[in-house]
């Protein structure tokens, strides 16, 4: 694992508030996978943001890229954490939708869990 403390701070994910792939809004949660991998959970533009170390955008695999929010299987709602199984699926709190989404490894569409459809 390369992480490592900096009392200083280092920017490692965003610039400024906004909904392009190099911005965040209010990001909620952090997961760092094996291979120093950020998935973020970015609140209030609706999606989870996978940012790859050393890169200077990211990749939108859960939610609209654009910030649209809603209940379908592909939207969500102010993702609040997210974690992932031995199998590498995605389980997303969609704070919004009152449900927890399971994503398949590469897939976009999610399947509720836990809570409301």
């Amino acid at each position: 694992n390369n992480l490592r403390w900096n009392q200083t701070g280092q920017t490692v994910a965003g610039t400024t508030q906004g909904t392009s792939a190099n911005q965040l809004k209010n990001p909620s949660c952090l997961y760092i996978d094996n291979n120093n991998t950020l998935y973020i959970c970015d609140h209030d533009n609706n999606r989870v943001q996978k940012w790859f170390q050393g890169a200077s955008t990211t990749t939108t695999v859960a939610g609209s890229s654009t910030g649209t929010s809603g209940s379908t299987s592909i939207l969500l709602n102010s993702p609040i954490d997210l974690t992932f199984d031995k199998n590498g699926f995605m389980y997303v709190v969609d704070n919004g939708n009152n449900r927890v989404q399971r994503f398949a490894p590469g897939s976009t569409s999610g399947t509720t869990v836990a809570g409301t459809t």
